[in-house]
């Protein structure tokens, strides 16, 4: 590069830029003159005008000229090219990150964002995700082991877009919803029944797909209306999905293998299922299931019955769970309790804070079932959800929460 630039200078190429030094009739006759009037003149600005004003290749003939930013010596051809490449090298590589930097922006996550959405929505290309995650991993080193959970509130690095490119928080709408993942397509469709409620038919990524093995531990909400959609919206994705539900089950049921006496519910991954009724029934242990099945995902489907205990308990139930969870490499889903008429917002939300408060610590996901269910005025016991709109609220629910864990 120097080579270059000092060529340019000796020579024919930059008399406009020589003469502004008062350096008009170049020659070789009368090259030393010239370079005792340029070796003052700064290298950087020298070379910063050189460029500016070359148009062509340099000359091919030979010369021993190099410019350096003390002085003007000789050197051998071998030396020179050397530079040449060096600077090259160095000045490419200067460019690079300068428009790498310049071409950035900053995106801060809102609800239901996730990477290929985001990506979708800002670079205009929903596989281009990975260039987020390697953007962003080493501020949320997360993202590397698990790029289908981000955190609202996350200032994401986004690349430069090929063709539109945006670093505001706006709305784009897509007809294709392409999740985080190797894969690149998603779709989604959606019918109303007769009752009122959403179906929603899943296809393709996100953190319960094809290829996702799925266990699913839960209370009477799981044995009922919940339960049995949630187990068939999972299974329609493609995932191997086994339920395991217990009437009046919290966490500690699980782990010390409870008797049950109001009931169970269990489909295997086999789409086989067992219920119990009334019958005593021993809950079955994590530890087993986790050892037996191996689930890439646990989603816990607890809350209602931890509502009435104290808030120390339901922080031990919470991180029990999770740390036998976590030891056996399980992405964590826990969905919270529903909206109750029997039981005050004031506890539920007790036990949300303690929720809100672990779960990050693992990695994990939490659904605020409270968004998508209201009890109804009349009917019920005030916990579960019967009659037509109880109905048509546990299935809604259901909809929802697969929705919020796949990131739709």
């Amino acid at each position: 590069m120097l080579y270059y630039q000092a060529k340019k200078i000796l020579y024919k190429k930059n008399k406009t830029f020589l003469a502004m030094y008062g350096i008009i009739n170049i020659s070789k006759e009368s090259e030393k003159k010239m370079l005792k009037k340029i070796a003052g003149i700064s290298v950087c600005v020298l070379l910063a005008s050189s460029i500016a004003l070359a148009t062509e290749d340099p000359f091919s003939e030979e010369a021993d000229i190099v410019v350096t930013k003390t002085d003007i010596s000789t050197s051998t051809s071998e030396e020179i090219e050397t530079a040449k490449v060096t600077t090259t090298e160095s000045n490419k590589k200067e460019t690079e990150e300068e428009s790498k930097e310049e071409s950035t922006s900053q995106y801060t996550v809102v609800a239901g964002d996730y990477l290929s959405g985001i990506a979708a929505k800002l670079l205009g290309d929903a596989s281009r995700w990975p260039e987020i995650v390697a953007l962003n991993k080493d501020k949320y080193p997360s993202l590397a082991t698990n790029p289908n959970l981000i955190y609202v509130g996350w200032v994401l690095t986004i690349p430069g877009a090929k063709g539109n490119t945006s670093s505001n928080n706006t709305s784009v709408s897509t007809s294709t919803s392409t999740k985080t993942s190797t894969k690149t397509s998603t779709s989604t469709s959606t019918d109303t029944s007769t009752d009122g409620s959403s179906k929603v038919r899943h296809t393709g990524d996100g953190l319960i797909a094809e290829g996702s093995r799925v266990l699913h531990i839960g209370d009477s909400h799981s044995m009922g209306i919940y339960g049995k959609t949630i187990d068939g919206l999972m299974r329609e994705t493609g995932a191997t999905v086994r339920t395991e539900a217990f009437g009046g089950a919290n966490p500690q049921w699980f782990m010390n293998g409870q008797r049950a006496v109001c009931g169970s519910y269990s489909k295997d991954e086999n789409g086989h299922e067992v219920s119990t009724g009334n019958n005593q029934i021993n809950t079955p242990l994590l530890s087993d299931m986790l050892g037996s099945y191996k689930p890439s995902v646990l989603v816990v489907s607890l809350g209602a019955n931890m509502v009435a205990f104290p808030e120390a308990t339901q922080r031990s139930m919470v991180t029990n769970l999770l740390d036998q969870a976590k030891a056996a490499g399980c992405q964590i889903v826990w969905v919270g309790p529903p909206d109750s008429r029997a039981q005050k917002d004031s506890d539920i939300a007790r036990l949300y804070s303690v929720l809100e408060s672990e779960l990050p610590k693992y990695d994990g996901v939490l659904v605020d079932s409270r968004k998508y269910t209201k009890y109804p005025a009349s009917g019920g016991d005030g916990i579960h959800y019967w009659g037509d709109e109880g109905v048509a609220t546990a299935r809604k629910w259901a909809n929802e929460t697969l929705n919020d864990i796949n990131g739709k």
